[in-house]
């Protein structure tokens, strides 16, 4: 008996050309169904942001911190910290 009749699994015409549409496929139909499913959520998401109030976040500017040597605001909380005793970051509650 030869071995004329077998055939290595995977390694035909017909896996291989599917294994390649697959590779291009894949990655095309993740995006499209990844957006689809990003609209539904955000669809989902404003109806219940409407109900309920949303989430609110408070942003508060805080300066730079100059790292040149040069005097700054920091420093200057710093050395009043110092001289109080104060060792909390200069604002009062």
């Amino acid at each position: 008996m030869g071995m004329e009749g077998m055939s290595s699994p995977g390694f035909d015409g017909v896996s291989t050309g599917l294994f390649v549409a697959l590779v291009i496929l894949a990655p095309i139909f993740g995006a499209i169904s990844g957006f689809i499913f990003g609209c539904i959520g955000a669809i989902i998401y404003n109806l219940a942001a409407k109900w309920t109030g949303g989430i609110e976040c408070n942003f508060e500017k805080v300066p730079e911190i100059d790292y040149s040597g040069k005097s700054s605001v920091y420093s200057e909380i710093e050395k009043d910290s110092m001289h109080t005793g104060d060792t909390s970051s200069g604002e009062s509650n």
